[in-house]
């Protein structure tokens, strides 16, 4: 060929092929342009592409005619989710969600004969970290607006003989709304012998032979020769479909591809408003805290209020702020105890809360929790399997709420329990009350929406006898119910202070009570028999007369002999003045300036107290004047202990206290100061057993209060042990529960280094209180509650505050004298 010849050839096909090019962009000129996923282009190149069928929802069924020799179908199933973003928040907020979907297999034998399956499925959102430092469930199509493939179902269908069908018929019959459609593959066993098994694998390269050794013990140069053939015929030959369908390219990614399981990300934005507040637990020992609100809605109404609740760890530290919000987004900063916050606002605002303004602040608005009540209403009930330990009763408490649109009251109809045995038979029926019921400030239905409004939850406990195995719940009116169960002989375990008082701890915390779930759970879900609640905990209840002293303070000394010993304590944060508690309040005695000095209630003279801390345990003498005038003397010894005043009257006084050692001295019935309080407690080296009488119905708080030596680190474990009298039903319901047995693992308080009177030296912390709480409703009568220490030496002492109730009067008859 010339060279001539050669040149004209080429411009031929140049021409040839500018001309095709033309053609295929007038013929595709109106035809969109598929565009690649981005997220996933970098890993086309690392995944497996196979081919699949697509199936609809109402769309037209697909056929597969099957060779005679197949003996069995293997169908692979991806379920495709229409909004990856949206299952993630879905996912997020129901950690048990699923997505359903359900497959018609019609099996058509040769004559026509025609045999149908409905086969359900139930798939879970699991992703996994990918190699492009995203994350997605593992596989993918390449398409921009393609649906995310969910994990595979993998279905196996087997024939035997005369039951292989000539061809079988697939649609999708039913399929969760947030599911596009429903990719399917389909394949056949592949008949291999051994020679064509072992010229195969010797064909595989390394990588290959290693995915498909991957389930044997052995790595694939030392399988033995049957163990290579059995590898070889395990596989599997896909089988496209007959007719018309639509196919698609999955991309999966294999094993070793694939990164760690991501767990889906916690929503740390809250919802506060009008009728709903946002519940925030602060560190143990407080902290700077910057709250930010941002309104919800647009053309919200200003000016508006933040309104700003703080409860510490006892009754008497309590706060509320109202802060003015005129417009754009609300931030505050300040400091608070250690404790709660609970934050409201006059209109409808996203809340954030961070220890301080750092632009990395940790977090301290709680994650989202979210609980699953189960629906009950007439001819519907909801059914609860009971399992026994031992020949106890078994504890059971119901959870019950109810649902209302706004503008309509809460239905008042009781929710009836029936106890049941094994053969179904009814042994008792009981009613639970659902009054009163009041919206609740911090629950509510998810998703929210306009006119829902959940109550406030509603408690009732039983204890059921051995014989009933099954607890079945109705109302004629619907109900939300949920149920929790516990074994009788299990103590109650609390860590202290921690549980109470440690944001982080409710994550480690031992639960009280283990929930149960109904009967056919899986089937109430499907057919939405079931709500999700947001919930979130609760700030210690509110004692408003606690708080403003209105109570009766009483001690209690053990039944048992045990040595005691008495030393002076800061009184806690936030205590009142009261005058019934002067006599046992000391503050520090100026040593020029006049003080006045309050009497008991009923007496106009003062019998104050001298309490003394000093730097050794030898004798002194103390001389005391009162206003200038020699009053009383006398000897003492010891690093601490108090004296009796003669009586004096009431008023201002200057009183002077002189010793020829160095003390530090405090008095009674001083009107003003830092208050130090005096403890009574008891050696802790052996049981220890307290009588309470309870002659209220209401709930009451038994305070435990754990000292240790100074400087102690290691923990005590406290047992307890509540002997109380006898039910009056002895089945339930009951509003409240007691825990007779209780394990309280308790920290020591590390704070202060107290002298202890009539010791040689001896100096203990400022005590670690817990609570011991008697339920509403619970029998009137005498407690015997034991103690049982389990650690290194300890003081011990119990008391008990009484709200509304103050101390009783006495008549009081006084002499003149002692200069009155």
């Amino acid at each position: 060929m010339s060279l001539r010849l050669f040149y004209r050839l080429a411009l031929l096909l140049l021409v040839a092929a500018a001309l095709l090019a033309g053609a295929v962009w007038w013929w595709t000129r109106d035809m969109p342009t598929p565009m690649l996923n981005q997220d996933y282009r970098t890993l086309k190149d690392v995944a497996q592409s196979t081919s699949g069928t697509v199936i609809t929802p109402q769309g037209p069924a697909v056929d597969y005619v099957l060779p005679a020799a197949a003996s069995a179908l293997r169908i692979t199933t991806n379920a495709n989710l229409r909004d990856l973003n949206a299952a993630r928040r879905m996912r997020q907020a129901d950690p048990q969600r699923r997505w359903h979907y359900a497959i018609e297999i019609e099996e058509i034998d040769a004559d026509g004969s025609l045999r149908k399956r409905t086969h359900h499925f139930s798939r879970d959102l699991q992703e996994v970290e990918l190699p492009n430092a995203g994350r997605g469930t593992g596989s993918f199509y390449l398409q921009r607006d393609a649906p995310s493939p969910m994990a595979a179902a993998v279905l196996r269908l087997d024939f035997a003989g005369s039951s292989r069908p000539a061809r079988i018929r697939m649609r999708l019959v039913s399929n969760d709304p947030e599911l596009t459609d429903v990719l399917v593959r389909v394949a056949i066993p592949e008949p291999v012998s051994q020679r064509t098994a072992e010229n195969a694998w010797r064909r595989l390269s390394e990588e290959q032979q290693v995915r498909l050794a991957g389930g044997n013990l052995f790595p694939p140069n030392l399988l033995l020769e049957q163990e290579r053939v059995n590898v070889m015929a395990s596989r599997w030959r896909p089988l496209g479909p007959s007719g018309e369908f639509v196919g698609r390219d999955i991309y999966l990614l294999d094993l070793p591809d694939r990164g760690a399981v991501v767990e889906p990300a916690q929503a740390l934005v809250r919802m506060a408003g009008p009728d709903r507040r946002v519940v925030v637990q602060l560190p143990e020992k407080g902290a700077r805290v910057r709250i930010a609100l941002e309104p919800l809605r647009q053309g919200s109404a200003y000016p508006a209020e933040v309104t700003v609740r703080w409860a510490g760890h006892s009754a008497f530290q309590r706060s509320v702020t109202r802060h003015g919000w005129l417009g754009g987004n609300f931030v505050a900063e300040s400091d608070f105890g250690g404790g709660w916050l609970e934050i409201s606002a006059s209109l409808h605002a996203a809340v954030r809360v961070t220890l301080g303004s750092a632009q990395d602040a940790p977090e301290l608005t709680l994650p989202v929790r979210f609980l699953r009540a189960w629906d009950t209403r007439q001819n519907e009930p909801v059914e609860f399997m009971v399992s026994h330990a031992g020949s106890e009763p078994t504890p059971l408490r119901l959870v019950l709420r109810r649902m209302r649109v706004k503008g309509n009251p809460f239905p008042a109809t009781p929710v009836d329990v029936e106890l049941l045995d094994a053969q179904g038979r009814v042994l008792r029926k009981l009613a639970v009350s659902m009054q009163p019921l009041v919206d609740s400030l911090y629950d509510a239905p998810w998703p929210e929406l306009d006119g829902d409004q959940a109550s406030d939850p509603l408690e009732a406990f039983f204890r059921l006898p051995t014989g009933v195995a099954l607890v079945r719940v109705n109302a004629a009116d619907p109900v939300l119910v949920n149920a929790y169960s516990r074994p009788a002989d299990l103590a109650r375990a609390v860590r202290t202070p921690e549980d109470a008082s440690v944001p982080e701890a409710a994550q480690s915390a031992i639960p009280g009570w283990f929930p149960l779930q109904p009967q056919q759970a899986e089937a109430r879900i499907l057919n939405n028999a079931n709500r999700l609640l947001t919930v979130q905990p609760r700030q210690p209840e509110d004692r408003p007369e606690v708080a403003a002293g209105l109570y009766q303070w009483e001690s209690f000394d053990p039944v048992n002999e045990s040595a005691a010993r008495v030393f002076l304590a800061p009184r806690e944060p936030g205590v009142p003045d009261r005058i019934d508690g002067i006599a046992g309040t000391f503050r520090a005695l100026p040593t020029k300036d006049a003080v006045a000095f309050d009497a008991e209630p009923g007496r106009s003279a003062v019998t104050a107290r001298l309490a003394w801390v000093a730097g050794s345990a030898r004798s002194f003498r103390y001389s005391v004047a009162l206003n200038g005038q020699p009053w009383t003397s006398g000897a003492a010894s010891g690093i601490a202990g108090e004296v009796v005043l003669p009586a004096f009257p009431a008023g201002a006084h200057q009183l002077k206290v002189e010793a020829d050692a160095s003390v530090r001295w405090y008095a009674s019935h001083l009107q003003s100061g830092d208050p130090w309080v005096k403890r009574l407690a008891f050696r802790f080296d052996k049981p220890l057993h307290f009588d309470v009488d309870r002659t209220s119905s209401e709930e009451e708080f038994i305070t435990v209060r754990l000292f240790r030596p100074a400087g102690a680190s290691g923990r005590v474990r406290v047992r307890v042990r509540i002997d109380a009298p006898p039910l009056s039903d002895p089945i339930g319901p009951y509003p409240g529960w007691l825990f007779t047995q209780r394990v309280h693992d308790v920290r020591p308080s590390g704070e202060f280094a107290l002298p202890v009177a009539e010791t040689g030296g001896e100096k203990s912390d400022a005590g670690q209180p817990f609570f011991v709480p008697i339920p509403k409703d619970a029998p009137r009568g005498r407690y015997r509650i034991t103690l049982v220490p389990e650690g290194g030496p300890s003081w011990v002492s119990t008391s008990r505050i009484t709200p509304g109730a103050r101390a009783k009067p006495t008549l009081i008859l006084e002499s003149k004298r002692n200069g009155e």
